[in-house]
């Protein structure tokens, strides 16, 4: 009976290791297949490289698009520049202006004064002083109004060219971009 039992648990057995000997080399030849596509895909992959790099170097874009981002740079720069400038100029006007303000205020007071005869607040040669003294600073108020104006024109003028400049270069680099990653999705 136990040579019967052990007779039959040997004849399962070695069943069972020819079955797994038999998916053991249908994984295999499965594995080797796996390995040739891998292999073809890396030989692949290294050639839509290489080809990529070539495009690259024969269209110059990765240089060009690295010289229009510092263009861009530059130009945001330049414009943060000029707002500076331009602020300062403003706060340099408002105070202009309210010193022009200030000076007017005096002028009406002094034209209408309170007539007190016994007393006089200055001479006639001071007030003639102050007189020219305004009519002075209001043709330098009146200068500096003339080129600020002319400046805003000038950095408007040129923060319009900066933009369209900028415009410009922000399709180029999109449309950069969209033939990259057509050549890109080519390969």
């Amino acid at each position: 009976m136990e040579f019967l039992k052990n007779k039959i648990e040997f004849k399962v057995n070695l069943e069972r290791s020819m079955n797994i000997e038999g998916l053991v080399r249908i994984e295999k030849a499965k594995n080797k297949d796996l390995m040739k596509e891998y292999e073809s895909l890396i030989k692949q992959n290294s050639g839509q490289r290489k080809v990529l790099e070539m495009y690259d170097k024969e269209t110059g874009f990765p240089d060009k698009i690295e010289l229009l981002k510092g263009e861009i740079k530059y130009l945001k720069d330049g414009v943060k520049d000029y707002l500076e400038k331009n602020n300062k100029q403003e706060r340099y006007i408002k105070q202009v202006h309210e010193k022009i303000a200030s000076l007017e205020n005096q002028i009406r007071k002094l034209n209408n004064p309170k007539v007190d005869y016994n007393k006089k607040a200055f001479s006639a040669g001071e007030l003639n002083e102050a007189i020219d003294t305004i009519n002075y600073l209001k043709t330098i108020i009146n200068e500096c109004k003339l080129k600020l104006k002319n400046n805003v024109k000038n950095n408007e003028e040129k923060l319009a060219s900066y933009i369209n400049l900028n415009k410009k270069i922000e399709t180029d680099y999109k449309e950069n971009e969209r033939v990259i990653y057509y050549l890109y999705n080519l390969f």
